[in-house]
């Protein structure tokens, strides 16, 4: 009699499967950004925020919350005992201007990561360069999925993630107004 596979098992099997390919194959991907890292005093962590313009009143709060992140890392003797180092660019709320921007913060000041974007038109005119230099975003917000890449770490919610939480919340309502 053939074994009923059963959607649990498939998962564990699948996701081990996943795990040791991942396990396998992500160092090769950052292996050079990690290697600066460890070659030189500091880690530089680029921050790509819009300080200026019209959504420079919502990323300032993000770039300030990254801000006081590394200080309070660097406080407690920051990471593997190096200083993280946060280089700041202000791409002034201009979609094109956040793609040079972060081909600067690859190039030129070698940061091994970035924590930036607000805007979904941000964040994809940032991704070509991100895949073209192998460089690694942090995307700090909700975001609208359907989009993945292997140089981008997206840390939001996504719409049916957020849906939940308000489902739960009318159909508690919705149960008390009928016990009632």
């Amino acid at each position: 009699m053939p074994r009923k596979m059963i959607r649990r098992t498939f998962l564990k099997s699948t996701g081990a499967l996943g795990a040791l390919v991942y396990g396998t194959t992500a160092p090769y991907y950052f292996q050079r950004n990690i290697a600066k890292a460890q070659d030189s005093d500091t880690i530089k962590v680029g921050i790509l925020h819009s300080l200026s313009g019209t959504i420079a009143i919502i990323e300032t709060s993000l770039h300030n919350a990254e801000l006081l992140a590394i200080e309070e890392i660097n406080a407690k003797g920051g990471v593997l005992g190096k200083q993280i180092e946060p280089v700041v660019e202000d791409p002034q709320s201009l979609v094109q201007v956040f793609a040079e921007k972060s081909k600067k913060l690859l190039l030129d000041d070698k940061v091994i990561a970035v924590l930036g974007c607000y805007t979904s038109a941000s964040r994809q005119s940032v991704l070509p360069v991100f895949e073209q230099y192998n460089g690694l975003l942090l995307y700090p917000t909700l975001y609208e999925a359907q989009e993945c890449s292997k140089n981008c770490f997206y840390t939001g919610a996504v719409p049916n993630q957020q849906l939940t939480t308000s489902f739960r919340g009318s159909s508690a309502r919705s149960a008390a107004r009928r016990s009632i």
